[in-house]
């Protein structure tokens, strides 16, 4: 224990020795440091909201301890000091903010907080640079004073420069410019420590304690007396270079030199109007109405209070004696014209907070109007429930409607990152949207994240399917997936993850939405390339992706169909592809069904369409050759029909076609190999009927056995020719 006391001891004392130079050096140490925390928390994973508590308390005791170093070393830094605690001011509000707002204008006051430390940052460091000038002109010698008023004009150029990349930067959203804007700076940081070095090493240190205490007190205290702003101090230096070279042993004097300055600064006549003017409060009972204020503050923040809404039935009666701010509303998932009663409504309370305060909040509770079972409103946000009857609680459990908890959540869903971090991500993402390759995804699909109480639902609109959930974590605001026990299966490293497909396939964006990527419900990568777009073709369980080589095909399952190929449009109940080779006329057509079986291929052909029949089988296939000419052929590539035509069209009747000649006259086709030849020219199929010309161009409609509908022709000068 006397151990323990000697080495606290002696780490005051060496605290205590710390010089003003080497603080201010740790001072600007800490704030690069810090910037580099937040700026890697964009690219990976952020640091928790409490670490940064953590970063904010530190910066304080490093301020307040530099401040008080100032005040008791050297009272010349008094006007640095005092804005440093507006540094300690804002850091303290930022504090606050963000550990007890609830969100709306909590934004907004860190960047004004963030944009005034910036600002005395910059005054803070000027002061300095101009004492250097100042001192150095009056004491050392003038090409010092000249070389520190470069370096002066340096600085305002330096932070002018950072402002204006800045807001170049909001307007023109690129990297390069944001590069530009980090190294400006990090040039920034370099200078400052550099200032220091040079002000402390060529100004403050090279005269004694004796000069400072005569030459500096004189003149500050004479200065402050007189009404004149200027105080001729020349004969006094050359009066004083004996004192100086002597010393007179005043080392000691240093503290006492800085308590009659400030005893002058009180005494003033300037200061004492001020001071008069204003009401003097003895510091106990100032503290002890900050802390009356906290806890009236604490009381109102954490105190929720019902509001004025009941349930009411269609006759006006009440249900409930619970009173809910907002509407209650039935969080029971009934299906339509189902006889099942409402029972489990949602309600809310607020505390006494303003509404428009960002200390204002809601919080939701359940109740059953029939058993009068009554959660009490422990719920952080607005529960919602999916179709299974179970929602998130915000608070790491899924919850079903009677506020039972079924399944424990990873701590990583519930982790939230500091504002300031959240403030730097959302300058980060946005500074480069105009980028090529960034947030310029091509998708030939409508890919939707729907998002409900920060986990994904699926196309069911369940939370839970294919054994996993997809969350959405505040830290990073990305999104991951875990299972059905509550184990992570992966950390959050999407910027989207979409439940489409029930999650049994998800297309993704990486985390630094460059790229695409395919992952099953395992989190596992399907896709072993870098795509520039994905096609998910559900009917067939298939994956096409767009690569610099060519397009690619997985299956569900994670199998890569070898080889490069190109989709094919408007195949009917079928998917086709060109699987392409080293030469066009190699190119064969691949005809998909069913759970990515392949049916058909063929080099001869080059596109194809087929619909199923009434049991869901594909029975032949309508190919066209390389020629350009129509064929109706089985599945085993045999012809159904002998002979090619320029088209052959659905009729909409599963067995029966019309094959279309050079000449445009038709056959009938049927898919018991029956062909039905004619005379007549096609014109289009109408309503199940086929609508022919004969060759004194004159119209009539035929049926699918080739039957006249009309017995007389008629004439049709707006008649409507089907070339497709």
């Amino acid at each position: 224990m006397e151990t323990i006391k000697k080495n606290n001891i002696r780490l005051i004392n060496y605290i205590k020795s710390i010089s003003v130079e080497t603080a201010l050096y740790i001072y600007i140490s800490f704030n690069f440091i810090n910037l580099i925390i937040h700026v890697l928390g964009f690219f990976s994973y952020p640091m928790f909201a409490q670490f940064d508590y953590v970063l904010y308390l530190t910066k304080i005791a490093i301020v307040f301890w530099m401040r008080r170093l100032l005040l008791e070393k050297d009272a010349r830094f008094l006007p640095e000091a005092r804005k440093f605690k507006g540094i300690i001011i804002s850091d303290s509000i930022e504090l606050f903010v963000s550990v007890f707002a609830y969100g709306g204008g909590v934004i907004l006051v860190i960047f004004l907080t963030f944009t005034l430390k910036a600002l005395l940052d910059y005054i803070i460091f000027s002061s300095l640079i101009n004492k250097g000038i100042k001192e150095a002109y009056e004491r050392i010698n003038v090409n010092l004073s000249y070389k520190l008023e470069t370096y002066k004009k340096y600085w305002h150029i330096l932070n002018l420069s950072i402002f204006g990349v800045l807001i170049y930067l909001v307007c023109a959203k690129k990297t390069l410019i944001l590069l530009l804007f980090f190294a400006l700076v990090l040039v920034r940081f370099y200078a400052q420590i550099y200032f220091v070095f040079l002000i402390w090493n060529k100004v403050i240190k090279q005269h004694s304690p004796a000069f400072n205490y005569y030459y500096f007190t004189r003149r500050d205290i004479d200065f402050l007396s007189s009404s004149s702003d200027y105080y001729d101090d020349s004969n006094m230096k050359s009066g004083f270079a004996a004192i100086d070279e002597k010393d007179y042993e005043l080392k000691n004097l240093e503290r006492k030199q800085n308590q009659k300055i400030f005893q002058k600064l009180k005494n003033s006549n300037a200061l004492k109007n001020i001071a008069n003017k204003l009401p003097r409060i003895d510091k106990k009972y100032r503290y002890a109405i900050y802390v009356c204020l906290f806890i009236c503050f604490l009381f109102m923040r954490n105190t929720y209070v019902e509001g004025d809404n009941q349930l009411i039935d269609e006759n006006g009666n009440v249900l409930s004696d619970q009173k809910s701010v907002d509407s209650m509303y039935c969080v029971q998932h009934i299906p339509y014209n189902s006889n099942e009663k409402e029972l489990i409504f949602q309600y809310n309370k607020c505390n006494l907070m303003p509404s428009w305060s960002m200390f204002y909040d809601e919080k939701y509770g359940l109740i059953n109007i029939e058993t009068e079972q009554n959660t009490g409103a422990i719920y952080e946000e607005y529960l919602s429930f999916d179709k299974e009857g179970i929602a998130y609680d915000y608070d790491r459990h899924f919850i079903n409607i009677n506020g039972e908890e079924v399944i424990k959540v990873p701590y990583i869903v519930k982790a939230k990152a500091s504002y300031r971090q959240m403030i730097l991500n959302k300058l980060l993402d946005y500074s480069d949207t105009n980028d090529n390759g960034r947030h310029t995804f091509i998708t030939t699909e409508y890919e939707y994240c729907y998002g409900s109480g920060k986990f994904v639902r699926s196309s069911g609109n369940t939370y839970f399917a294919n054994g996993v959930a997809s969350y959405h974590a505040d830290l990073n605001d990305k999104y991951g997936l875990m299972s059905e026990d509550g184990s992570l299966v992966t950390l959050p490293k999407y910027s989207l993850l979409s439940g489409k497909r029930d999650f049994e396939v998800s297309l993704v964006i990486d985390y630094n939405c460059t790229g695409f990527d395919v992952i099953n419900q395992r989190g596992e990568s399907i896709i072993t390339s870098s795509p520039s777009s994905v096609h998910f073709y559900d009917e067939i369980r298939m994956i096409g992706c767009n690569t610099d080589f060519g397009g690619e095909l997985y299956t569900f399952d994670g199998e890569k169909i070898e080889g490069f190929f190109r989709h094919i449009d408007d195949t009917g109940d079928v998917t086709c592809f060109i699987k392409e080779e080293d030469s066009e006329d190699n190119n064969s057509l691949e005809v998909y069904f069913g759970d990515s079986e392949l049916i058909f291929s063929s080099n001869l052909y080059k596109d194809c369409y087929s619909h199923a029949d009434k049991n869901g089988n594909i029975n032949y296939l309508v190919v066209e050759d390389k020629n350009n000419m129509y064929s109706l052929i089985d599945l085993d590539g045999n012809l159904i029909c002998p002979d090619s035509y320029t088209r052959i069209k659905s009729t909409g009747d599963y067995n029966t076609f019309v094959g279309v000649k050079d000449n445009r006259q038709l056959d009938l086709l049927y898919l018991d190999g029956t062909v039905i030849k004619t005379d007549y020219t096609y014109v289009d199929i109408e309503k199940g009927q086929i609508k022919v010309c004969n060759s004194q161009k004159l119209y009539n409609y035929i049926d699918f056995q080739g039957n006249i509908k009309i017995d007389e022709w008629f004439e049709d000068d707006d008649a409507y020719y089907d070339y497709r």
